[in-house]
C-alpha cells in the first residue's frame, strides 16, 4: 500500500485503530488483524506516502500487519444490531486518516488526538478499503471492545491456504480446512512510544478454537509479499506509522495520539 494509514485501521487487518493497527473470544462475545486490527493499524516503506486524492492505500511492514492481521483478526462478533455502516462514516474515517498523514509532516506544541469510531472503521473497510483487502478475505469486521481489547471476524477462503500450505498428511489440520469459513480472534493492542504489539488471546475457525500456530500460518500467508516472503510474525512488535505515539483503545472508539 502506498498511503499506509489504512493499516492503522485496516495489523491486525492487513495486518490491522488502524494498524491494524483495528479483532473477543472466538465464538463468544465478539470472538482475526490488520492486527484493528487493527484496528488499525501503518503504511508501506516510509509508512506514509502522501494521500492520493479520494483514497488512501496501504503498505510497509506495519501496514501489512495492521491490515492483514486486523482482517484475519476479525473475531466472531455478533453484528446484527451493531453493524451500522454508511458511506458517510467511511468518508469521515478516510478524512481522519488524511489528517493523521498531514500531522506527521508538521510539528505541534503538544499531543494531537484523533478519535475514530468502530462504525467509521468498519464503514471504511466495507466501502473504501477495496483492493487493500487481501484476496481470499471478505466481510471483515472489527470490534473496539475497550481496555486495549480488539475483536473481530472475517470470512477466509481456506481452500487457497490449504492448497498452498498443507502437507497432505492426515495429521496436518490444514488438510481438513475447506471452503470459506469465519475466522475469529481477539486480543489486546499494546502501544507506547511509537511501537505496537498485539497480544492474541483467543481465536477460532467456524466457532472451533484453534491454536496460535495456525493463526500465525494464516497471518503469514496473507501478509507476505515479494519483498517480505516470510510475512509478519504475530509476536513481533511493530513500528506505528505516521509518527503515531500510541493508540488508546476505549469502548467503541480508539484515539490516535501523535
Amino acid at each position: 500500500m502506498s498511503v499506509q494509514m489504512k493499516q492503522v485501521v485496516v495489523r491486525a487487518a492487513s495486518e490491522g485503530v488502524l494498524a491494524a493497527a483495528a479483532g473477543q473470544p472466538p465464538g463468544h462475545e465478539a470472538p482475526p488483524f490488520s492486527h484493528l486490527g487493527s484496528l488499525l493499524g501503518g503504511l508501506r516503506r516510509s509508512f506514509l506516502a502522501r494521500p492520493q486524492v479520494g483514497r488512501l492505500r496501504l503498505s510497509g511492514p506495519s501496514a501489512r500487519f495492521l491490515l492483514a492481521f486486523s482482517l484475519i483478526l476479525a473475531a466472531g462478533v455478533h453484528l446484527a444490531a451493531e453493524r451500522v455502516l454508511t458511506r458517510g462514516a467511511a468518508t469521515r474515517f478516510q478524512r481522519k486518516l488524511q489528517t493523521v498523514v498531514r500531522n506527521s509532516e508538521t510539528r505541534a506544541g503538544g499531543p494531537r488526538l484523533i478519535p475514530v469510531t468502530e462504525s467509521e472503521v468498519n464503514s471504511y473497510l466495507s466501502f473504501l478499503a477495496g483492493d487493500q483487502i487481501p484476496v481470499g478475505l471478505t466481510e471483515p469486521y472489527i470490534r473496539i471492545v475497550g481496555n486495549r481489547r480488539l475483536a473481530g471476524r472475517a470470512i477466509v477462503d481456506l481452500d487457497t491456504v490449504r492448497r498452498k500450505q498443507s502437507s497432505g498428511s492426515w495429521l496436518d489440520i490444514r488438510s481438513y480446512l475447506t471452503g470459506q469459513l469465519p475466522v475469529t480472534a481477539s486480543g489486546r493492542l499494546h502501544t507506547k512510544n511509537g511501537v505496537g504489539r498485539f497480544e492474541l488471546e483467543s481465536a477460532a475457525i467456524s466457532g472451533i478454537p484453534v491454536s496460535k500456530t495456525l493463526m500465525q500460518e494464516l497471518l503469514t500467508f496473507y501478509s507476505r509479499t515479494p519483498e517480505h516472503p516470510q510475512g509478519v510474525s504475530l509476536d513481533d512488535p511493530f513500528k506505528l506509522p505516521a509518527q503515531i505515539r500510541e493508540i488508546r483503545v476505549g469502548k467503541g472508539q480508539a484515539v490516535i495520539v501523535q
